[in-house]
């Protein structure tokens, strides 16, 4: 929510995978960072050319049942975004479309968020 910003919990990972294996609602996504969590999952992906000199790089892994949905957002940083099983929609839109998107106000705790419902724009 906009006072609390996002809500984060510690779950194993096993537990995780099970309540999705189980068919349980699972309504977040697991994210880790990818550097100290799967270092040998990084070691197969080999970084573009015009990523190489970057000041910093932030991997995360993220792992999500079918049917998880994000909210419109932005991120700060780039992103190079692979899919390793399943599929993903993204809806982008142009930064000239910024007034109708209804982005949370600068000091909230979320930001970058938007209260536009892409699904079902007003």
């Amino acid at each position: 929510d906009t006072e609390n910003g996002l809500a984060f919990d510690t779950v194993r990972f096993a537990d995780y995978v099970d309540r999705i294996v189980r068919g349980e609602p699972v309504a977040t996504y697991l994210a880790v960072p990818a550097q100290t969590w799967l270092p040998e999952l990084l070691q197969q992906v080999r970084c573009p050319e015009y990523c190489r000199d970057a000041a910093w790089t932030n991997a995360r892994f993220w792992l999500g049942p079918a049917q998880t949905c994000t909210p419109l957002h932005r991120d700060v940083a780039e992103n190079i975004f692979v899919q390793l099983v399943g599929r993903k929609r993204f809806i982008l839109y142009p930064a000239a479309a910024t007034p109708w998107l209804y982005s949370n106000p600068i000091r909230s705790a979320l930001p970058n968020f938007s209260r536009f419902d892409p699904e079902h724009p007003d």
